[in-house]
């Protein structure tokens, strides 16, 4: 073993983890993002003071990531406010409407469009864009959020996907929050009868590998035809090896790839949940309920999962999805790395 090596390898993460993604990456998209969303609040019609909130915004201002980001920034900002006693909002309204799917639990965030100022001279603007999922990092995004929600003066329009929630108790801040709509539940519940109680989880991320969902965050290149059967048949083998530990058990199969899907069609003792794979950051498309049913439905399932599972290798993408489910879901949560 190369010991200078290994040292310079440690020394450089711990640059990028407590340095640049804080100090340089996130201020970066902290002044661009803001820049961009001060041009539009200037455009805005409703001006002037209204009541004082602390109001999460997610309407297509500026990309805001896919579901995952925006429930664990949600949940972390209505921590923040639970905490200091603060008024808590939400305005969930691109590609669709939150209220379609999820709807108020025990708190209610709702808030009518005329009670949001639009005014910068009494709304404020907070963004934290986060890029990294570390202890240190979390703890960064905590600190910075309660620093710039001490001092509640008008409304405090925030803009962020910060994960910190996740070291709290996220089952029983996402359930204050949070329960399927009528529609939703009826699904959701039709989805578990056909499951049953005994099934694990299996997800898997591909972004465009497999040349079939166009994911503009992707860092890897589409596989050739050899590369992909390659690294389906090594999935596949490991979806196997699941099944033959969890006898009796199905697996929920989860994916954004259609061919991967497919794939496993034959086999029996799996389930895939109909409907359109989607990235709700990349939705322009004019909304319909029936097209992103599927990405509640593949939550609530993998959350009820008796254990949950990501298979990865290091082209495929670390999904946020499973993880978030496996803290809603209260179940235990496991990485599969390919080597």
């Amino acid at each position: 073993m190369d010991v200078s090596k290994e040292i310079k390898t440690r020394l450089r993460r711990l640059i990028y983890n407590r340095y640049y993604y804080w100090y340089v990456v996130r201020k970066q998209r902290e002044k661009e993002q803001t820049s961009i969303l001060l041009e539009k609040y200037e455009q805005k019609e409703n001006k002037g003071e209204h009541d004082s909130f602390v109001l999460n915004i997610y309407d297509g201002g500026i990309k805001s990531g896919g579901l995952a980001d925006r429930l664990r920034g949600i949940v972390s900002t209505y921590s923040v406010c639970k905490e200091k006693g603060l008024n808590y909002k939400l305005k969930f309204t691109d590609p669709f409407p939150l209220t379609d799917f999820l709807v108020p639990a025990k708190y209610d965030w709702t808030i009518p469009d005329e009670e949001i100022s639009f005014d910068t001279d009494y709304t404020h603007i907070v963004v934290l864009d986060t890029t990294d999922e570390s202890s240190y990092q979390k703890r960064k995004q905590e600190r910075f959020l309660k620093n710039r929600l001490s001092k509640l003066s008008g409304q405090i329009h925030v803009y962020t996907n910060a994960g910190f929630a996740y070291e709290k108790r996220f089952n029983l801040l996402y359930n204050e929050m949070f329960t399927p709509s009528i529609r939703l539940r009826n699904a959701i519940d039709m989805m578990l009868n056909g499951l049953g109680t005994k099934y694990v989880s299996v997800s898997c991320r591909f972004l465009n590998l497999l040349g079939d969902f166009n994911e503009p965050y992707g860092y890897e290149k589409e596989l050739d035809e050899e590369e992909k059967e390659a690294l389906i048949s090594k999935i596949e083998e490991i979806v196997e090896e699941i099944h033959e530990k969890w006898p009796g058990y199905k697996v929920l199969l989860n994916s954004d790839s259609k061919t991967f899907l497919n794939r496993f069609l034959a086999h029996t003792y799996i389930e895939i949940n109909d409907g359109n794979i989607t990235h709700i950051d990349n939705e322009k498309s004019c909304y319909s309920y029936e097209r992103y049913e599927k990405t509640f439905l593949d939550l609530y399932g993998i959350a009820n999962a008796e254990y949950i599972y990501l298979i990865k290798d290091k082209r495929m993408f670390k999904s946020g999805f499973p993880y978030m489910a496996s803290k809603i879901g209260m179940k235990k949560f496991e990485i599969i790395e390919i080597e």
